[in-house]
């Protein structure tokens, strides 16, 4: 009787492993063989050190997405992913701004935006956060707001806030030409970066910050049917090892007050999967 339970307990186990969702979602031998052919989705290898891995979480899914998966030839001779088919105007420029009025309360509420005197947005897409950050600057203690974004459409856009500087760079490459910022917002950026190029994004992002740093940077993969844009999912502890080795220090106290702010509005509930702050110095 005894082991006719155990062995009831022991199918039931199996049963829920294989049709757990979890258990669908583990990468095949196909797709470990594509990430290790594909240069643009390897760490470089100080990266790799850091983080203890040559690639990012794998995609299951990444063979259903080869169609809009290509790659080319960088100025410095990395493999690049090529982006344009991934990124159409009519799916990106995102016209409800509500989620990003709640983000900029939330923002100032928790104390981030203070002592500040520039702010640079980088991922600032159609520029709706930035719009309601400037709108909030009263007393104008701010005397700079700024975006970077690799589509210029999205600074032509009817929806990118006047007097804010729009710059279309790609942040797979090094950035020479725009100015340091007391504030940097990186916000949905860092997943969708080419792990070969993870580190001058990352060098990027360092050069960048004078002072402060907010950051999201979600640890999920696009899902069924969706393009490639999601290459380079990192858990949290993954994101923090990463920006300590950077030179960014965590900021729990600000940390706590944005996430809490945040809840009590209307932002995309998935900035609060990742949503951090830190500090340089």
């Amino acid at each position: 009787m005894l082991i006719n339970i155990q062995i009831k307990k022991l199918l039931l186990y199996f049963y829920i492993r294989i049709t757990s969702r979890r258990f669908w979602h583990l990468p095949s031998r196909a797709v470990r063989k594509y990430y290790l052919q594909t240069r643009a989705l390897h760490f470089p290898r100080e990266i790799e050190q850091t983080l203890g891995k040559k690639f990012p979480r794998f995609d299951p899914l990444i063979l259903t997405r080869l169609k809009l998966l290509t790659t080319n030839q960088g100025v410095d001779g990395r493999q690049l992913i090529s982006v344009a088919g991934n990124y159409l105007a009519e799916n990106e420029i995102r016209e409800d701004s509500l989620p990003y009025v709640s983000f900029a309360r939330a923002i100032k509420q928790s104390g981030a935006l203070d002592g500040m005197g520039s702010v640079l947005d980088l991922g600032c897409a159609t520029g709706h956060l930035l719009n309601s950050l400037q709108k909030l600057n009263y007393p104008p203690l701010i005397k700079e707001f700024s975006g970077v974004d690799l589509f210029p459409y999205h600074g032509e856009s009817s929806f990118f806030p006047k007097g804010v500087q729009f710059h279309s760079a790609d942040l797979r490459l090094k950035l020479k030409s725009i100015r340091p910022a007391d504030l940097v917002i990186c916000t949905e950026t860092g997943e969708h970066i080419d792990p070969a190029s993870l580190d001058i994004f990352m060098e990027n992002l360092a050069s960048l910050t004078k002072r402060r740093l907010v950051l999201t940077w979600s640890r999920s993969y696009p899902p069924r049917g969706a393009p490639p844009q999601h290459v380079c999912p990192l858990k949290t502890k993954e994101v923090h090892l990463l920006l300590k080795s950077y030179g960014f220090k965590f900021d729990s106290s600000t940390s706590k007050n944005l996430k809490e702010a945040l809840k009590s509005g209307s932002g995309y509930y998935w900035w609060l999967e990742s949503l951090s702050v830190w500090s340089v110095g």
